[in-house]
């Protein structure tokens, strides 16, 4: 919140490009800390800006329209899903296949958030289809299409399956981004989730620990993903009998 408080105060005077930049960057940052409170404006600043600058049909610009989207999910789910649909339309008309995909990995999303996993799940096999024909295997686009099919077997029970696409996109982003990055304990939790469910306990003991012991280093105890990491380990442990 200070940090946001203090772009504020001092963004008035910069370059429009500078103040794109730095919104979008803040804006981000505060998506991915989870706060789409904060994240919101300073995102829908970075989109109006660049569409100044460099035109509502810019990849770049239709890029933080999704991100901007992606804020609105939690306080206006409608209006975030009718946005995301528009855009993903405006992508694939365009060929902007990054920006198609990053709008269809959003629905998946927020599909999932809602409980409609039939159409989370069709959603998600059309986007990584699209993501593995248009994209490197390794862009970040890419990664986050495949961690949602596999979140979408998971919801299915496929746990087999689920299994080797969590692990590809764990020790992709661990290479890509460092062990502690936010998306890359993302992908390990995950990981662990469906670990557990093939009873490989061992192993998802451990990952749980490991993520949880970074998310506290990085989020604090009450931040909401140190707090699901925490209730994982936790319901392993009484499974196993265990007390610490």
């Amino acid at each position: 919140a200070s940090t946001d408080a203090g772009y504020q105060l001092q963004s008035r005077d910069l370059p429009p490009d500078v103040r794109q930049s730095l919104a979008r960057t803040l804006g981000t940052a505060l998506l991915h800390l989870g706060d789409s409170t904060l994240a919101s404006p300073r995102l829908e600043e970075a989109h109006a800006l660049s569409q100044r600058l460099h035109g509502a049909q810019a990849p770049a610009t239709l890029a933080l329209g999704v991100d901007a989207a992606r804020a609105q999910i939690e306080s206006n789910p409608e209006a975030a899903e009718a946005r995301l649909r528009a855009l993903l339309v405006q992508a694939r008309t365009l060929g902007h296949a990054q920006v198609e995909v990053e709008a269809g990995t959003a629905l998946v999303s927020l599909m999932e958030s809602q409980g409609r996993i039939d159409d989370a799940s069709r959603m998600s096999t059309e986007t990584l289809a699209r993501a593995r024909a248009a994209l490197p295997a390794d862009a970040p686009a890419t990664l986050t299409a495949i961690h949602n099919q596999s979140a979408m077997l998971k919801h299915r029970g496929d746990y087999a399956a689920a299994e080797p696409l969590a692990r590809s996109v764990y020790e992709r982003r661990k290479a890509l981004l460092g062990e502690a990055h936010p998306l890359t304990l993302y992908s390990r939790n995950q990981l662990g989730g469906i670990l557990d469910r093939l009873g490989k306990a061992d192993e998802a003991e451990a990952i749980y620990r490991a993520v949880y012991a970074a998310r506290r280093a990085s989020l604090g105890d009450r931040h909401p993903a140190t707090l699901v990491t925490l209730n994982n380990l936790s319901a392993l442990l009484i499974a196993r009998g265990k007390q610490d």
